[in-house]
């Protein structure tokens, strides 16, 4: 099966390039794989493993896109990495793997910033949310902390506007594939999130784990650090902690408001605590990884993601801090230490304690984790599983995608008649037409 894969690629700086990356050796041993991009490089180990075809939103080649016999779209929340794939999957339909399930943030870029038409960003909250999302709208985007950004993505998370011409969806937690199915607007699946199982060799082993009095605990943090990674919070524990000198923090990543966090560091007296490192190469990432003893991963808002940084996570059998928010709220119990969202500094600091007291049986918790990734989380059982249900709703998807448009259509020239004679039986019957002949198309 010939397939068309729009995804961020590496070296974009995203979790889904990776993800891409680490799925396509065994995603290609199934399936023709075209990768589509709007980068204007990418890493040429892909092309041992699939065509590379360079996408432009205003000039796609529809004849190539619709050689395969199905496309598959990858939407997750950042504009620069989504957008021209968001913009195709408008014009061509497709199964949408969601990265992220609110989504709100993402469409409100859109408008603003790609089609520069907040009017009509206006009318789709009114259209899906009514009065109070109009208002909520207009305040968030025209008044400074006017509505949160915590508030917009949870009351609004206009998932169902992203996924309008999709033929199908594909999620990555149990949460959102519930939440869909209560839709019953679009085939859904839940797969999750694929993530090689084999060990990462680590530097020290188990003697890492034998801390001497001199030595620090190395805490990390790495990805994209925005405003939902809490490190406000994580430095204000550390700030606070009576301990604090037996801990240093390795930051690797670009971080939102880089000069905000630089002046708190400052006024918290953490120079010497915290050291940013800045984008870290896959392979410096994992060295930071393998000498590290405690991650720290909370989310809070989370935008209903799994969390690839997790999945790395427990492939170094690290143990990690995160919020019992989305996808986190199931991780297996023993895997991975919870902190309240609402307690954050004191379920920080509760962590930091228990591990100087008993750094063992954090080293448990990391092996509990890599159970968790190797049983649960195998590319092999993710490509499989995400042909097959291409393979069952690629052509059906088409069709309602087809008829939907032909009863608007159709229904939008018969009310402009203004007749009295136009009645809405008229248009069901027309539409009941328009499925009758979709029916028997060959797909």
């Amino acid at each position: 099966m010939k397939v068309n894969w729009f995804s961020p690629l590496p070296p974009a700086k995203t979790g889904i390039a990776d993800y891409t990356a680490r799925l396509l050796p065994v995603l290609s041993k199934h399936a023709e794989v075209i990768l589509w991009t709007d980068q204007e490089t990418w890493d040429p180990v892909l092309e041992e493993y699939a065509t590379v075809k360079r996408l432009r939103s205003d000039s796609v080649p529809w004849r190539d896109v619709n050689a395969a016999a199905v496309t598959i779209y990858h939407i997750g929340n950042n504009r620069p990495f989504h957008g021209s794939i968001f913009e195709v999957s408008r014009k061509h339909p497709g199964i949408m793997v969601l990265h992220d399930v609110s989504l709100h943030i993402f469409v409100e870029h859109m408008f603003r910033l790609q089609w520069n038409n907040l009017d009509e960003y206006y009318c789709q909250m009114f259209e899906y949310y009514g009065d109070k999302g109009l208002r909520d709208a207009i305040m968030f985007s025209t008044i400074p902390n006017g509505v949160s950004f915590e508030h917009m993505s949870y009351q609004y998370p206009l998932t169902e506007f992203v996924l309008g011409n999709s033929t199908a969806a594909v999620v990555h937690t149990k949460s959102a594939f519930d939440l869909l199915q209560k839709k019953k607007k679009w085939p859904c699946t839940y797969i999750p999130l694929p993530y090689p199982g084999e060990e990462v060799e680590t530097k020290f082993g188990k003697q890492k784990w034998t801390i001497l009095p001199s030595q620090k605990c190395k805490l990390v943090i790495f990805g994209f650090i925005g405003y939902n990674r809490r490190l406000d919070a994580v430095l204000d524990t550390l700030g606070a902690f009576p301990r604090k000198d037996a801990f240093h923090l390795d930051m690797y990543g670009e971080i939102e408001d880089e000069h905000a966090v630089r002046n708190k560091i400052e006024r918290l007296n953490l120079s010497k605590t915290v050291t940013f490192h800045g984008y870290a190469s896959e392979a410096d990432l994992n060295a930071a990884l393998s000498q590290a003893h405690l991650a720290i991963n909370l989310r809070y808002p989370t935008m209903g993601e799994a969390s690839i940084s997790q999945l790395k996570i427990w492939s170094h059998k690290l143990p990690s801090l995160v919020t019992p928010v989305g996808w986190y709220a199931h991780i297996p119990e023993g895997a991975a230490a919870f902190v309240r969202h609402d307690h954050e500094v004191e379920d920080i600091i509760r962590h930091l304690s228990a591990f100087l007291e008993n750094p063992d049986s954090f080293r448990k918790m990391g092996e509990k984790g890599f159970e968790v990734l190797r049983i649960q989380h195998s590319p092999e059982l993710y490509a499989t599983t995400l042909l097959d249900f291409a393979r069952k709703h690629a052509s059906a998807g088409v069709e309602r995608v087809l008829t939907d448009y032909l009863v608007d259509r159709a229904s939008a020239e018969l009310k402009s008649f203004a007749d009295e004679s136009v009645t809405d039986a008229s248009i069901i019957n027309v539409a009941k037409s328009i499925h009758s002949i979709t029916a028997k198309i060959d797909f």
